[in-house]
């Protein structure tokens, strides 16, 4: 994980955001889009920020893009590296259609 974090932060000047070990996991910015590292996981996952989310889940799509399940929320955030204070982030996680499992994510503010 470390030299993962030193490689796309020092190497391709990846804005690092946050480490969070255990469970090890690290996220990074590319502009705009972030980049979660996992430990345990799968080598990496790509998060495409949308404005509404179940608006992104409800299009219609291409068989390109199959999501996994319906918009769940995953995080109540308080201050932190991410975003601002008393909001929920909210997920759908969809592949591709070689199998790569990439996530939309949207957060709402109260």
């Amino acid at each position: 994980m470390d030299d993962s974090i030193v490689f796309d932060r020092d190497t391709l000047g990846t804005r690092f955001m946050e480490k969070y070990d255990p469970p090890g996991l690290a996220y990074f910015d590319f502009s705009g889009i972030q980049l979660l590292l996992e430990e345990a996981g799968s080598k990496s996952m790509l998060y495409f920020w949308v404005e509404v989310i179940h608006a992104a889940f409800d299009e219609p799509r291409s068989d390109w893009v199959e999501f996994i399940k319906d918009p769940q929320l995953v995080h109540r955030h308080e201050m932190d590296v991410f975003r601002k204070p008393d909001g929920e982030e909210w997920m759908a996680f969809f592949s591709d259609r070689s199998g790569n499992l990439l996530d939309t994510v949207t957060y709402i503010f109260g």
